[in-house]
């Protein structure tokens, strides 16, 4: 994980660029609200092929789980504020509670969906490795086997680089007796999508 303090206008003027463009031209996916509190809002590809996003945080929110990305990424607070923690496992020794052990699922997705299947094996205890908050102008970047909880306050919103896919399936921390799940992505309509977009230029111009 790495994290930068430096403010460049260099990055904003890229973000505003982004979205620019992104409003001149049909959306190539739909926007989703994402379970974990979030408008998802993809915008295009770099030159060096990330994908770029959106995260728009309306309300406060945390993610639900502790979890993993199939990629490795790059967020740049763009508004708000926000506290990334991160977490090593160690393994649920016998006689703890159960409250503090969880089980590994794995996180799939086809777009639309999304499903968690345990993935089995002993039982294991997130240990924090390190906290941080970060607010307009700063980034952090993580690699895809981080396993990192965020959560935002009100009116954050980052830009995301996302490297290309590097694992089939994320990895997600669920409670000991959870099991397998699929849930639906809710879409958000492209008008929508476009004045959230114009809401955040309207912010960091």
């Amino acid at each position: 994980m790495k994290y930068e303090r430096l403010r460049t206008d260099d990055d904003f003027a890229q973000a505003r660029f982004v979205m620019q463009a992104a409003l001149s031209q049909s959306a190539q996916a739909p926007a989703i609200r994402h379970p974990n509190g979030f408008t998802k809002i993809p915008l295009s590809a770099s030159a060096d092929k990330r994908r770029l996003f959106l995260h728009v945080w309306e309300n406060p929110a945390s993610d639900s789980q502790i979890h993993d990305h199939r990629w490795g990424f790059t967020s740049i607070v763009l508004a708000g504020h926000l506290v990334n923690t991160t977490y090593n496992l160690e393994p649920c020794v016998s006689g703890m509670s159960d409250m503090r052990g969880a089980h590994i699922a794995t996180y799939s997705s086809d777009g639309a969906t999304f499903a968690l299947e345990p993935a089995g094996g002993s039982a294991v205890v997130p240990v924090v490795r390190a906290r941080v908050t970060l607010s307009r102008g700063e980034q952090y970047s993580q690699e895809p086997t981080e396993l990192h909880r965020v959560a935002a306050a009100a009116g954050t919103v980052t830009f995301v680089a996302r490297d290309r896919h590097v694992k089939p399936v994320a990895r997600v921390l669920i409670a000991r007796d959870g099991g397998p799940s699929r849930e639906d992505f809710t879409r958000v309509a492209p008008a929508e999508r476009d004045a959230l977009i114009r809401s955040v230029l309207q912010q960091i111009t």
